[in-house]
């Protein structure tokens, strides 16, 4: 009998953070971001995460979005943060000064860089849970982190108390279908990215998707796992395969991600600001073939000219 720890379901965007050309945090188009988020229909959102460029933020500027974040969002949706990182106190002090902030759960990777041992990654998730009692999405980004969280691993992670979820990032399907078969009775199994594996994943019984792209598709992002719910599978194929023409765009362009989302966004009229180094927007030539991509995705309709 499933004994799942959280009732997290559905599309969870990792927003981006908006900057300004000075690059400090544009703090009113971040509001506006949050606000799209949760107008179109999202089931929860992730502030601060890597689509977030948190690595380049300092603890203070982490903790001002949550800060911001949980006062657009006045508890409509579950709200997340990102606070990963590689020392473990840090992670311990960040996670609860954004628990005091009021976020309902934050999402973790494994200290990227250092590559742990396995039993240093599970003491890592020990000892933020205990000492912090917060929900915990456990992240897996092999790719970016050096880490990963194998079925093996998280079948361990998933015992740990506050572990309620994790983000299956390791764009190996087959991994993700074995991590659902060992946990997913007792953790809610996310899966990203949702161009890729969306759909698929609802349809093999993921309880949602961790992506950056319902911040360019914004309702056409959510409606894959809200359709194949209700079993409208060729409304939920034909977006699918429109976030898969997306997801290719975003990362065969000359920019790179996700200040390529951020440059979809703003030639699309959303909230997506500027990058911070060593991020930069697209310019000229690559703009103009960026822009030549989206619109094969049927998605300038509502740009800007």
């Amino acid at each position: 009998m499933s004994n799942v720890k959280t009732s997290w379901r559905g599309s969870f965007p990792a927003i981006m953070t908006p900057f300004t050309r000075d690059f400090d945090i544009d703090e009113k188009l971040f509001l506006e971001n949050v606000e799209m988020t949760v107008s179109e229909g999202n089931h929860g959102i992730i502030v601060g995460g890597h689509n977030g460029e948190a690595p380049m933020m300092t603890f203070e500027e982490r903790c001002r979005i949550v800060e911001l974040a949980v006062k657009q969002v006045r508890g409509r949706i579950p709200l997340l943060t990102g606070t990963g990182g590689i020392d473990t106190r840090q992670v311990v002090k960040l996670t609860q000064a954004v628990k005091e902030l009021g976020a309902n759960g934050v999402m973790i990777e494994p200290p990227y860089y250092m590559t742990p041992q396995t039993s240093d990654v599970l003491v890592h998730y020990q000892t933020i849970s205990d000492t912090v009692d917060i929900p915990i999405m456990a992240y897996n980004n092999p790719r970016r982190v050096g880490v990963d969280l194998t079925p093996e691993i998280m079948e361990k992670v998933a015992a740990i108390k506050n572990v309620v979820a994790m983000k299956d990032s390791s764009f190996n399907f087959t991994q993700c279908l074995e991590t659902i078969s060992r946990v997913g009775d007792k953790i809610a199994v996310f899966i990203g990215p949702s161009f890729n594996f969306g759909l698929p994943g609802v349809v093999m019984g993921v309880a949602g998707y961790v992506d950056g792209i319902p911040q360019i598709m914004g309702n056409g992002a959510v409606q894959p796992f809200e359709a194949s719910a209700k079993g409208e599978l060729k409304l939920a194929q034909e977006i699918q395969w429109q976030a898969y023409r997306l997801g290719k765009v975003l990362f065969q362009a000359e920019g790179t991600f996700p200040a390529t989302v951020k440059d979809a966004m703003n030639l699309m009229g959303r909230p997506g600001g500027f990058p911070r180094p060593p991020l930069r927007s697209m310019t000229g030539a690559a703009l103009e073939r960026f822009k030549a991509g989206l619109a094969s995705c049927g998605l300038l309709s509502r740009a800007a000219a």
